[in-house]
């Protein structure tokens, strides 16, 4: 088939306007299944769009009435692009971009679109269209769409670089989510703009190969992006900053939705969205960013205590205490060093890490019934009740963890680092890296239990049943198990062991720079 590649790719770029109101982001929170007052009460004191609404605007436009499937905004052909069946396409990939949050209230946006990619993939094509959505104030959000189009081969594609598929973890996820849809769940979201036949005509569904009307793909979008917003934003929309997935298989109105993540990183999570009944993957090679929060930031200056404290008590004091010299080996100096260091830190990070516990173990929470508002909130209503040294609550359990962890955590990092350097197998950024990664899974190896239990400690209130180190982990042995003290040692380990290599090479990277200037 001759297809001009050049002529769709250079075609101008097409302009349309669209409108919504707060009765629209209602409605589509409703559809994905939503039912926090943030995003389904107009008079709430957080009341925002949902992330995710700007996937509506192209099918919706300016209407405020059904729109005809497909919409002129999304089915006007660019110039040179040849004729085919259009049951032959199916929308496969879309990413979404956040650049910043939607006014709850409503608005006026232009909508600019472009193709930006068309490959020949061997069964079809694959077309990449890009739209941009800004208001008055600039742009908030940019949308690529992956379109496949079944039996469009035989040319030369040209576009952009497709990005790199997203590889899912083998191990085990890191969090789930699961989401029961209504048999009316297609009904229901369609009202949002996307009114085509086959997600409500039976006899459509049929005609094409299904049992039953299909929901929509970006419905299940929706709902992995709900169990992502809940588990990683902590109620904040501006944290949500982009999304990309790949659709797989259809899921039908009905059946359950399970989000299987994994942290990637400290501001990246990977997903996929799994039909628990029947064990499909409707939505893989998912990839969601998000802010971190204060909390997650202050990691940086920790570390930088960390490495100081524990930098100068080797170089600076422990050489010159004479009474230790005769036990002053390199273990003892890593060791002690690390404890003391680690001791420092927990004093410092003992009154963050209670506030982000009683934030975190809140977020299920309808709006209206959580205890604390905001981490200000918090600090000032943990004060007010408990009293200011509420603040350090669980501290000899962190002081515990800490000293401990980062004992371990640079005595970790010297021994691998001396055994890697005396094989003279790796280069120097690989020695680093490698005994880097050894001292993050020497940290977590000591610490994970004592973590579990300190977070146990900050999360209850004045009069939780978790107390203090010793009854608090009888209970939980007793209760649920001994290897309940390790959960989430996944996330711990994906997490601490890169970021533990990145940093000791950092630092290493860093002193020989200083030493050389």
């Amino acid at each position: 088939m001759s297809v001009n590649v050049d002529k769709i790719l250079s075609s101008p770029e097409a302009t349309y306007t669209a409108t919504y109101n707060q009765r629209d982001l209602l409605l589509y929170a409703v559809g994905i299944g939503e039912s926090s007052l943030q995003f389904t009460y107009e008079f709430d004191d957080k009341f925002a769009a949902f992330p995710l609404y700007p996937v509506c605007l192209p099918f919706k436009g300016q209407s405020q009435d059904v729109v005809p499937f497909p919409p002129e905004t999304i089915s006007a052909a660019p110039d040179g692009m040849p004729s085919f069946n259009p049951a032959m396409i199916l929308h496969g990939e879309q990413s979404v971009e956040i650049l910043r949050p939607l006014d709850p209230s409503g608005g006026k946006l232009t909508g600019k679109t472009k193709v930006i990619s068309f490959y020949d993939k061997g069964k079809g094509t694959l077309m990449e269209t890009q739209t941009q959505f800004e208001d008055a104030n600039g742009p908030v959000a940019k949308l690529i769409s992956g379109s496949f189009i079944r039996g469009l081969t035989g040319y030369e594609g040209k576009g952009r670089k497709l990005p790199a598929r997203v590889q899912i973890p083998k191990r085990q996820p890191d969090f789930y989510d699961e989401f029961k849809t209504s048999p009316h769940q297609a009904q229901v979201y369609r009202l949002s703009g996307d009114y085509n036949s086959l997600h409500i005509d039976p006899e459509i569904a049929k005609s094409v190969g299904f049992k039953q009307p299909i929901l929509h793909g970006l419905c299940s979008m929706g709902v992995a992006s709900r169990a992502l917003y809940k588990q990683f934003c902590g109620g904040d929309v501006a944290r949500f900053k982009s999304i990309r997935v790949r659709f797989s298989s259809p899921c039908f109105p009905g059946e359950t939705i399970q989000t299987r993540m994994w942290q990637e990183r400290n501001d990246k999570v990977l997903f996929q969205a799994v039909v628990k009944e029947r064990g499909v993957v409707i939505v893989d090679g998912g990839e969601f960013v998000y802010a971190t929060d204060a909390s997650s930031r202050l990691q940086g200056v920790y570390k930088a205590i960390i490495f100081t404290t524990s930098s100068t008590l080797r170089n600076d004091v422990l050489p010159h205490i004479s009474l230790l010299q005769p036990v002053l080996t390199p273990t003892v100096v890593s060791l002690t060093a690390g404890a003391i260091a680690g001791g420092v830190n927990a004093f410092l990070v003992a009154p963050v890490e209670l506030v982000r516990n009683r934030l975190q173990v809140q977020y299920d929470s309808q709006p209206e019934t959580r205890k604390y508002r905001g981490a200000y909130h918090c600090v000032t209503q943990v004060v007010r009740t408990e009293g200011i040294t509420a603040m350090w609550k669980g501290l000899t359990t962190t002081v515990i963890r800490d000293s401990l962890g980062v004992a371990f955590y640079f005595l970790g990092y010297d021994f691998a680092k001396k055994r890697l350097a005396e094989s003279g197998k790796l280069g120097e950024m690989a020695t680093l890296l490698t005994a880097g990664a050894f001292g993050g899974v020497s940290f977590w190896a000591v610490a994970l239990p004592f973590d579990t239990i300190k977070s146990l400690i900050q999360a209850d209130g004045k009069t939780g049943k978790y107390t203090g180190l010793a009854s608090s982990t009888a209970r939980l042995v007793r209760e649920e198990g001994v290897m309940q003290l390790f959960r989430g040692w996944q996330a711990a380990f994906s997490r601490g062991i890169p970021s533990a290599a990145i940093t000791f090479w950092t630092f290493e990277r860093a002193t020989k720079l200083l030493d050389e200037m």
